[in-house]
């Protein structure tokens, strides 16, 4: 019996969903335990968001962060800066930051008949809460615009498409 394979972005869909089910039962179940000596303080941090890894330094009112993503035929990497807008008492909110930020990365794709190269650059909006000590959950929402350019072919395409990203952050 041949098995079909889920499409790319029917995956990204399933992936996206499950994220935020995880998100609103650690967003419920958050203890104000782990979120105040975090909060409180500046450090490094490691993320995994899908299909990537990030790291950057989180201070007081901003972070900055390097990001890399990937599979077998794209590579896309680059610097996210944000701002972080709002801390909540943790004592009366399940979310313990909103944040805002501008992504900017540099994308490299080679595939079966076609590469080249291109670029992204986005605005998001999202929010992060600690889940235990020294992990944190983050969601982000923003429109970015996307352009490629194949080497092979001569085309070239670009357009806004809005990104979510997810992920879960170390911090140290």
């Amino acid at each position: 019996m041949h098995k079909k394979s889920l499409p790319s972005g029917r995956l990204l869909l399933i992936f996206t969903v499950f994220s935020l089910i995880i998100l609103g039962t650690m967003v419920i179940h958050s203890p104000a335990s782990a979120t105040a000596s975090y909060l409180d303080r500046d450090g490094f941090y490691f993320g995994i968001n899908y299909p990537g890894v990030s790291a950057g330094y989180q201070f007081d009112d901003f972070g900055a962060e390097m990001r890399v993503f990937g599979s077998s035929d794209i590579l896309i990497y680059g610097l996210r800066g944000r701002h972080n807008v709002h801390r909540m008492d943790p004592e009366n909110s399940n979310i313990d930051l909103i944040y805002y930020g501008i992504d900017i990365f540099y994308i490299d794709h080679e595939g079966t008949i076609t590469e080249g190269d291109g670029y992204m650059v986005g605005l998001f909006g999202g929010i992060q809460t600690f889940f235990a000590d020294g992990f944190s959950l983050n969601l982000d929402l923003g429109p970015y615009h996307i352009a490629l350019d194949d080497d092979i072919s001569g085309v070239d395409s670009s357009g806004l498409h809005f990104v979510l990203n997810a992920g879960v952050g170390i911090h140290f």
